[in-house]
């Protein structure tokens, strides 16, 4: 009778556990199957921080594509989506730029239009509202953060006033 080296069943349960990573990896990958049909539209935005190959493409919060690739167009990103032959989008449908956590990770959220035209393969999908910039919001809310600290401090001096604090408390 032969014996198994732990060598043998050392490199048996290697393989076994690399397959089944391969294979999970395969069932869970987010984005467009490579078995799954699709058709291509463009996108150009104006900044495509936070996009990358794979981003999803979401209407309704369901996933019904991806970013294929990402590239310049004079001073404008372009953006190549991949979206499932099943969803088809109407001509004046819009894509905006969408913030799903306060990390950065971004996806493309598309608005449906009303047009009963659909946007072919190689079609041009529109863009919408450009996200509001984080850095923006920072230096308006220092500003306002000033401001309030302008009237706590003018509200001290009229308090701490021996006269202002007499026709108060009358």
């Amino acid at each position: 009778m032969t014996r198994l080296t732990s060598e043998f069943k050392v490199g048996c349960f290697s393989i076994i556990v690399v397959a089944i990573v391969l294979f999970g990896y395969g069932f869970f990958m987010d984005g467009v199957r490579a078995d799954e049909s699709f058709y291509r539209v463009s996108l150009n935005v104006p900044n495509a921080e936070g996009l990358y190959e794979g981003t999803p493409v979401k209407l309704a919060g369901v996933e019904i594509g991806d970013v294929e690739t990402v590239g310049l167009d004079g001073n404008q990103a372009a953006l190549t989506l991949r979206i499932r032959s099943k969803y088809q989008l109407p001509t004046d449908s819009t894509a905006e730029l969408n913030s799903s956590g306060l990390l950065g990770e971004y996806n493309i959220k598309v608005d449906l239009g009303d047009e009963s035209a659909i946007i072919p393969d190689g079609g041009r999908l529109q863009f919408g509202e450009p996200p509001g910039d984080l850095d923006v919001v920072f230096r308006q809310f220092e500003l306002i953060s000033e401001d309030i600290k302008a009237i706590t401090s003018a509200l001290r001096e009229l308090a701490e006033n021996k006269e202002n604090s007499d026709h108060v408390e009358a």
